[in-house]
């Protein structure tokens, strides 16, 4: 684990690194301290797991908050967990009031070495996770640079152009290929959960977004509901409003919604029931209703029910106190699947009633006669 120490005073923290490196075994060069004077440098140097962060910088007998930019930078470009470990923690009470899991504040005094420890002790379990899927995108980028370089510089001779392309075609790599492993893998298969993007990537609304209620039950399907009109009618930039005022949502009622779907009463628990629910989930849709999978922690499973359309204007929706708020967004290629099931249930033919069962009589008498 690699931890570095940031304090304009290196001897106030020396009983902290002595702590850390004794209770966790530690090296110096894997738990170390640097001043104020070239942050960015040192963190790039010695990339840390964690950070504890000093706010408060001498400069002529006064405290200047310097460690407040320096934790800005690490926010925005090196984000790593981070314990502010400060005299003035009054000066991030705001941030710290939002709770982030990554983000402790200590402050300094009595015991405070020893809770510092524990702070680093309660992030110690996630360092290996973060790493791994650090080390997971790095390789995956060498692979697809090793793939991709060739045949762009065979291509064009633009610098300008070339660059571009390079960059282009190594986000679009990267990402199908981490997919791929997920899908091939040893573990193959991927969550239901995962064709969520939480919280949601675009600023703006878009199709398959799932917003609820505020301020309303999170565990009651009924308060949620999820957006069908199309992304280009919502996009939503500094130039640009939404094409439509309004926005088509279907609204999301219990599990049980889908039982008619699956021609299942009544649900018991039998192996031919979940085998008739295993093949639902696999076809993703019913002729009514889809599936909607539990984003663990955020709300339950549900359904769509697209029988129980509701228009909401857009200005309804938003982060300010707005009636709804955007839960989550639905990545592709789930957003096309939302489309066609919506699709298939709102532009069905509306038959009139046959006499089927004269008309099943007439096929059946053409059909071969076959001697058990």
């Amino acid at each position: 684990m690699r931890i570095l120490l940031i304090d304009d005073q290196p001897e106030n923290v020396e009983a902290v690194i002595e702590e850390i490196k004794q209770k966790l075994n530690l090296t110096a060069d894997h738990c170390k301290s640097v001043t104020f004077d070239n942050t960015e440098a040192d963190i790039t140097l010695h990339n840390p797991q964690i950070i504890v962060l000093d706010l408060l910088k001498q400069v002529g007998g006064d405290g200047e908050a310097v460690g407040l930019q320096v934790h800005a930078y690490i926010w925005k470009t090196r984000f790593c967990p981070v314990i502010i470990y400060t005299a003035a923690p009054e000066l991030v009470a705001e941030q710290a009031a939002k709770n982030h899991p990554f983000i402790k504040v200590v402050k300094k005094g009595a015991n405070s070495e020893a809770l510092v420890l524990q702070c680093i002790q309660e992030f110690a379990p996630h360092i290996q996770a973060l790493d791994e899927a650090e080390r997971e995108i790095r390789s995956t980028m060498n692979g697809v640079l090793q793939e991709i370089a060739p045949k762009l510089f065979e291509g064009t001779q633009n610098a300008a152009e070339r660059n571009e392309m390079l960059v282009r075609s190594a986000r679009r790599r990267v990402a199908a290929k981490m997919d791929e492993a997920l899908l091939i893998g040893e573990s193959a298969g991927l969550k239901s959960w995962e064709c969520y993007l939480y919280p949601p990537v675009v600023n703006h609304l878009l199709m398959g977004d799932v917003i609820r209620k505020r301020n309303q039950d999170t565990n009651r399907p009924e308060n949620y509901a999820v957006v069908l009109t199309p992304s280009c009618d919502l996009v939503k930039t500094a130039t640009r409003n939404p094409k439509v005022p309004r926005v088509l949502v279907s609204r999301c009622a219990s599990v049980t919604r889908l039982l008619p779907e699956i021609k299942i009463p009544t649900w018991t628990t039998n192996s031919s029931n979940k085998g008739k629910l295993t093949s639902f989930l696999t076809t993703g849709y019913g002729q009514s209703a889809m599936p909607l999978p539990s984003l663990p922690g955020v709300f339950p499973a549900m359904a769509i029910d697209f029988r129980s359309l509701e228009l909401i204007d857009t200005a309804n929706i938003g982060d300010a106190g707005e009636e709804y708020e955007r839960v989550v967004s639905v990545d592709n290629p789930w957003r096309e699947l939302l489309a066609w099931p919506y699709m298939l249930s709102s532009a069905r033919p509306g038959m009139p009633d046959r006499d089927y069962e004269a008309w099943a009589a007439e096929i059946i008498a053409l059909f071969p006669a076959v001697n058990n």
